[in-house]
């Protein structure tokens, strides 16, 4: 994904977290355009374009809406290799 679009997904999800996503009571966050539903769906397309731009494979991208109380989060797993280096 290229700079700009990340950075445009990137204000988008600070646009969307300056509102309160925790109330989900009405169609206004329930509903398939909701935007707590926006704000999981544009974290999730984020984290894949940065695992791909990181030229990480195997990421599974998940998100939790949680509860009523909370904005729910979006995550992203690998397995990742890294060079340990030990002193004796």
């Amino acid at each position: 994904m290229s700079m700009k679009s990340q950075e445009n997904n990137i204000r988008r999800l600070a646009i969307l977290l300056k509102q309160n996503l925790s109330y989900i009571g009405g169609e206004r966050e329930c509903g398939p355009n909701g935007a707590k539903k926006a704000f999981l769906n544009l974290g999730k397309v984020f984290l894949r374009a940065l695992a791909k731009d990181l030229g990480l494979r195997d990421v599974r991208v998940m998100s939790n809406p949680g509860g009523i109380a909370v904005s729910g989060e979006s995550v992203s797993y690998t397995h990742l290799t890294l060079p340990t280096i030990c002193s004796v």
